[in-house]
């Protein structure tokens, strides 16, 4: 898409909960937008911190690996995480530090 409307400063951002809304793995668009892929938004099932639900995790970084990811990976908060943000946020980051070496 980005080649056939000619802006090559346009990036392409994902979100893992836009699959799981439509029953589908993260993994496969991962591998569809391969390089092209600039931005990763995480979170486990339900909102959760990353690492504390059933999400495969190391699936999606294997994907990403292979396909080499070099953009930015942010982690989604449900509303009811954000009166705890602060606390979420560095288990979030303790997890993604543990996850950029698996």
């Amino acid at each position: 898409m980005k080649k056939e409307i000619d802006l090559p400063n346009l990036t392409l951002g994902f979100d893992v909960t836009s699959a799981w809304n439509r029953i589908q793995d993260p993994e496969d668009y991962i591998y569809l937008f391969g390089k092209e892929l600039a931005y990763l938004g995480i979170c486990d099932f339900g909102g959760k911190v990353p690492g504390s639900g059933t999400a495969d995790f190391l699936c999606w970084k294997r994907a990403l690996d292979k396909v080499g990811f070099q953009g930015t990976v942010t982690v989604k908060l449900s509303s009811e995480q954000s009166v705890c943000a602060d606390s979420v946020a560095r288990k979030s980051l303790e997890y993604l530090k543990d996850w950029e070496d698996m």
